[in-house]
């Protein structure tokens, strides 16, 4: 597995002294990223976590089935941040979004338009550069960052030369852009359906579940879906309590 140490000088608290921040990013991580508007490309700070590795969202992962909170223990720290960066809740938006570095991969939020439906999937393959996009992005989360409080976090300036709040989602200009992904961020109050795209493939991308940030104590949760011999174990046991409830009426006629 990759890793890059991102690093940037950052003011300290105590005046007339510095103080290191660090970032460190392994490739399929997962970042969240929430954003001071909704207007793209943005103005003002962004600020950015790395709350944990794809890994943990799939397979035997620790939040693959179920509902979890991912950053457990950390919201108020979230909550003081984006108020540190002048973020307003109300006016927020907020993204996620992983880069393979080796297979050209990603996976990448998508906010729902309509509460309680899954948003339509990203397609697979690409008009170019995704993955490059996200990558140049994720070597520069660390260039002009602020101290922050939430481990593994950045307050960034959208005057970074690769900063998120310079990405134009679904465009192919300026060059820092995710192409054909577009409506990755969503309000602060919207669900993000989470996707795993390759980019050299075809047909859907791959839906992993959906993400909530609760806007009172900086929870951000994940509703896992199931895999699919979980529904084939649900099905069996629809099934077996079928034929119980049929043998019972049986034997009571």
């Amino acid at each position: 597995m990759k890793k890059f140490i991102i690093t940037a000088l950052a003011a300290a608290a105590v005046s007339g002294s510095t103080s290191f921040a660090a970032l460190t990013y392994n490739s399929d991580d997962l970042v969240i990223a929430f954003s001071t508007s909704s207007t793209v490309p943005h103005t003002g700070n962004t600020y950015l976590v790395d709350f944990g590795n794809l890994s943990d969202f799939i397979g035997a992962g620790a939040y693959a089935t179920g509902t979890h909170v991912v950053n457990a223990g950390q919201g108020s720290a979230y909550l003081a941040d984006l108020a540190a960066a002048s973020i307003s809740l109300g006016t927020a938006t907020f993204s996620i979004q992983s880069a393979n570095f080796d297979d050209s991969s990603l996976t990448l939020s998508k906010a729902r338009t309509s509460s309680g439906t899954q948003s339509v999937a990203f397609g697979n393959g690409s008009t170019g550069g995704a993955n490059g996009d996200m990558l140049q992005m994720f070597l520069s989360l660390g260039t002009t960052a602020t101290t922050t409080t939430a481990s593994n976090s950045f307050s960034q300036s959208t005057g970074d030369d690769a900063s998120y709040g310079k990405f134009v989602f679904g465009s192919l200009s300026p060059t820092q852009a995710y192409e054909r992904y577009t409506n990755p961020e969503g309000s602060l109050s919207q669900t993000l359906d989470l996707y795993a795209a390759t980019i050299n493939g075809t047909g859907n991308a791959t839906y992993l579940g959906n993400f909530t940030f609760n806007t009172a104590n900086g929870n951000l949760s994940f509703t896992a879906v199931p895999e699919p011999s979980t529904y084939a174990l649900l099905g069996l046991g629809a099934l077996g309590l079928l034929f119980k409830a049929t043998r019972r009426n049986k034997n009571a006629a």
